[in-house]
């Protein structure tokens, strides 16, 4: 079971470099990703923007 999870988890960070690399190709000056997970659903969510604090 710990495999799988490790598993899991190492695919579930791949797609989020991947997704990283193609928001950054669309838009160099800045975007925001969300990532959300449920029980039967994974999504990434990116908007253009600059992150201010």
């Amino acid at each position: 079971m710990r495999e799988n999870l490790l598993r899991k988890e190492n695919e579930a960070i791949a797609f989020i470099r991947k997704f990283y690399r193609l928001a950054l190709s669309m838009q160099e000056d800045g975007f925001h990703v969300a990532f959300f997970r449920r029980k039967r659903f994974t999504g990434i969510a990116c908007t253009h923007g600059t992150v201010r604090m």
